[in-house]
């Protein structure tokens, strides 16, 4: 077994045990939703990889971003539908980052107001939370849609800046994903819950598997594994700890 299939085993497990723990605790609904969602487009990945452009671009005579010819009709459909799939794991960091770590701006003599006014700045808070998440979001997602329309409106002719669109995507994931957790640490006395360990994990490891990614293949050229899936390994499988523990806790 290579790393790359113990990622995919640990990616499936930790997906079952975010549904599973999602039936217990109401706020895990964000780590849910981005498991399902981007073990489903890592497996549209390995189909397009495997079935569609990686044996038509070998066949060209090239590697994935430099191949000789460009790939043409539904062989260019696949490659563009792949990179979308791609550059979606960074946006879907930074969504899952933004949502489970915002931090409402509350004065800071809140306690000392009177109860009806307390509930009243709280529940605006709360109808602005709503507001705010969903313009990051729509950020996110346009943000998404430039790069990726970029590429394909561009092809042929800046393929081989294609590594380092993935490389800023991957950046600009990590830089917001951080920004809100210091936002959070900053704002917030309470502990990390079950949800926000599992965010915190990932946060912590995708610098490394932009790096991984970006410049391990240049220092080692001919490596028979990702760089990516050793970095994927720990990632899905302390989100397998993290929540196997909250499961274990509410026994």
């Amino acid at each position: 077994m290579t790393l790359l299939d113990c990622a995919r085993v640990a990616q499936i497990a930790a997906t079952v045990l975010a549904v599973v723990l999602r039936r217990h605790v109401r706020g895990h609904a964000p780590v849910t939703v981005f498991l399902v969602a981007t073990t489903a487009l890592a497996a549209l990945h390995a189909l397009l990889k495997s079935w569609v452009v990686l044996p038509e671009v070998i066949a060209l005579g090239g590697s994935e971003t430099t191949a000789g010819a460009p790939l043409l009709g539904w062989e260019r459909v696949a490659a563009h539908v792949d990179q979308a799939a791609v550059l979606a794991w960074s946006a879907a960091v930074a969504m899952v980052a933004m949502k489970v770590f915002y931090v409402p701006s509350l004065p800071r003599d809140l306690a000392e107001l009177h109860p009806m006014v307390q509930a009243a700045i709280q529940s605006g808070a709360h109808r602005n939370r709503r507001i705010v998440l969903m313009a990051q979001a729509g950020g996110v997602a346009c943000m998404w849609t430039a790069l990726v329309a970029f590429f394909a409106a561009t092809y042929p002719e800046i393929r081989h800046l294609q590594p380092q669109g993935y490389l800023l995507s991957g950046l600009l994931s990590v830089f917001a994903g951080w920004w809100v957790f210091v936002r959070w640490v900053q704002g917030s006395t309470e502990k990390l819950t079950t949800t926000q360990q599992c965010v915190f994990v990932v946060l912590l490891l995708e610098p490394l598997q932009v790096v991984a990614a970006h410049l391990v293949p240049g220092f080692f050229p001919r490596a028979a594994e990702d760089p990516r899936a050793a970095v994927r390994v720990l990632m899905f499988g302390a989100m397998v700890i993290v929540q196997g523990g909250g499961l274990w806790r509410r026994r």
